[in-house]
C-alpha cells in the first residue's frame, strides 16, 4: 500500500515551521540589542534586557531541536534577519522618539514571537513530535508573561516621550492605573478608580 503523500510531506513542512521559527527569534534578539542600545530609561532597560534573555532560550531551545533532527538552521533566513535588523538599527538610532516607539517594537516582536509558537504546537503533534511542541509550549508561556510585563509600560513610555520632546501635560490630561487595567475598566464599560501606589506599578 503506498504511503499517504501528506505523511511523506508533514514532517518538512513542520522542518519549514521550525527553522522559520528560530529564524524570527534571531531576528528578534538583533532588534533587541538595537532597542536596548538605544534605551535610557532604567526600568524599560531592564525589561528589554529581560525581553532579550527570554528570547535568547528560545532561539536556542529551537535550534537545538534543528540539531537533535539532524537539520541545518535556514541560512536564507538568518541572513534576511540580518539585514533587517541592520536597517532597524539604523532607524532607532536616528529617530527622536525613542521611548514610545521602542516599547512599540518591543511589544511588536514579543507578539510575532507568540504568533509563532502556537503554529508549533499545532502542527508538531500531527508530525508526531511531542518534543518540538513541548518547546513550543515552554516559549509561549514565557512570551505571554513578557507581554503583560510591556502591556504595563505605556504610560511610563508616554510621559517619557512626552518629557523628552519638552511637551507639558495638563491635569486633565493624566491618566493613572495601568493601560491594561483601564483597558479591562474600558470592556467593562467602569471607570478605572486605582489608587496612586498602583499607578506606580513598580516602574517609577
Amino acid at each position: 500500500k503506498e504511503t499517504p503523500v501528506a505523511s511523506v510531506e508533514l514532517p518538512e513542512k513542520l522542518l519549514d515551521y521550525i527553522q522559520d521559527a528560530h529564524s524570527m527569534e534571531h531576528n528578534v534578539l538583533n532588534m533587541l540589542d538595537s532597542m536596548i542600545a538605544n534605551t535610557k530609561d532604567p526600568q524599560m532597560l531592564e525589561l528589554l534586557k529581560q525581553h532579550r534573555a527570554e528570547t535568547e532560550q528560545h532561539e536556542q531551545r529551537l535550534a537545538q531541536r534543528l540539531d537533535e533532527l539532524g537539520k541545518s538552521r535556514s541560512a536564507m533566513g538568518e541572513a534576511t534577519a540580518a539585514v533587517g535588523s541592520w536597517f532597524k538599527s539604523m532607524g532607532d538610532a536616528m529617530r527622536n522618539d525613542k521611548p514610545g516607539k521602542n516599547l512599540r517594537d518591543g511589544y511588536v516582536t514579543d507578539h510575532v514571537e507568540i504568533a509563532a509558537s502556537p503554529l508549533l504546537d499545532r502542527i508538531a503533534p500531527r508530525a508526531g513530535d511531542a518534543r518540538t511542541a513541548d518547546i513550543a509550549r515552554e516559549n509561549l508561556r514565557s512570551e505571554q508573561q513578557m507581554a503583560r510585563r510591556l502591556d504595563d509600560l505605556w504610560d511610563r513610555a508616554i510621559d517619557l516621550t512626552l518629557q523628552q520632546a519638552g511637551i507639558e501635560q495638563d491635569n486633565q490630561g493624566t491618566q493613572t492605573g495601568s493601560y491594561g487595567q483601564r483597558a479591562d475598566a474600558a470592556e467593562r464599560g467602569s471607570t478605572w478608580t486605582g489608587n496612586s501606589a498602583d499607578a506606580d506599578m513598580g516602574i517609577g
